[in-house]
């Protein structure tokens, strides 16, 4: 039986669409070939993400997003269909996070699982987060490192300044200044150390006398703590609790004494207490002055002398 031509263009056109249609598929990243499940997921912000990018568990690529639409209930939210073909179980209440996967800002879906026993099943709604996205976390990163460099340019703003200072002409000729005072206080000082009769070196030569004095009186104070050190040790070895012992003897014999004087008791208690010899005295002193004052007034009384020679005795 001999086909037609038509016949033959038709069935090579329609495999043609076939392998076109599945290699295109393939392109994107699905196997028609396999079995897949489809599952969907909520989102306020899909932040970028758009059709066949990638579904990944754990880095490896296991499904693709099938299509982006809006919900049905005019939220504004958005409604995710995304398939994975690999026969991967996981848990119903895993998450559907979309983060950035390279720098460029690329997008993908990853499955991060859950811990609940019910398994998911195809057409299940999984939970639907966002992630950070690579250029948030970048400048997350970088913000630290801007401080830190705004902190640099205004630190060498600041030497900069600095620096123009030290440049300034009238700072410069300070500098020379300094310098030419610092050049000729050091000629001064060398002037003075080797002139053999300057001051200074008077100065030393009285420190070094000095300095002799001082070592022989730290001689002589030597031998006077080996005697104070040799007193102290007479002292400790002394018996002062007999010598305590004898003067508080004494004091208690000196209060005995101080008693009976001021209670009359013994002579010097007589004399101190008995007004006797004390109205004898007065009486004694009275008669002292009339005698003295009839001496003045009779000498003939009690004196007799001669012009011519010695005293004659009267006859009876």
């Amino acid at each position: 039986m001999k086909i037609k031509t038509e016949v033959k263009v038709g069935i090579i056109g329609i495999f043609a669409i076939t392998i076109f249609i599945w290699g295109y598929q393939f392109m994107k990243g699905r196997n028609l070939v396999k079995h897949s499940s489809s599952y969907i997921s909520v989102y306020e912000n899909v932040n970028g993400l758009k059709g066949s990018d990638p579904v990944l568990v754990n880095g490896f690529r296991v499904g693709m997003v099938d299509h982006i639409g809006f919900a049905p209930d005019k939220s504004g939210k958005l409604l995710v269909k995304f398939s994975i073909e690999e026969d991967i179980p996981f848990a119903k209440n895993s998450t559907a996070d979309i983060y950035s996967v390279d720098i460029m800002g690329s997008q993908a879906i990853r499955i991060i699982f859950g811990d609940s026993e019910e398994l998911a099943k195809s057409g299940d709604t999984l939970t639907g987060t966002v992630g950070g996205s690579l250029t948030d976390l970048i400048n997350e990163q970088m913000l630290p490192i801007k401080t830190k460099a705004e902190k640099l340019f205004n630190s060498l703003d600041t030497l900069l300044m600095t620096l123009n200072d030290i440049l300034n002409p009238e700072f410069r000729n300070n500098v020379n200044e300094l310098t030419a005072n610092l050049k000729s206080s050091s000629h001064s000082l060398d002037t003075l150390l080797s002139n053999k009769n300057s001051k200074f070196n008077s100065i030393l030569g009285n420190v070094d006398e000095l300095t002799m004095k001082l070592n022989q009186s730290m001689t002589e104070l030597s031998y006077i703590l080996a005697n104070f050190s040799s007193v102290s040790d007479s002292l400790a070895n002394a018996n002062i609790k007999s010598l305590a012992n004898n003067l508080d003897q004494s004091l208690y014999q000196t209060r005995v004494l101080l008693k009976n004087m001021n209670e009359g008791a013994g002579t010097m208690g007589q004399l101190m207490t008995n007004d006797s010899l004390y109205i004898y005295l007065e009486q004694l002193t009275k008669d002292m002055d009339i005698l003295m004052i009839d001496m003045k007034e009779n000498p003939g009384k009690y004196i007799q002398f001669s012009v011519f020679g010695g005293n004659k005795k009267k006859k009876d």
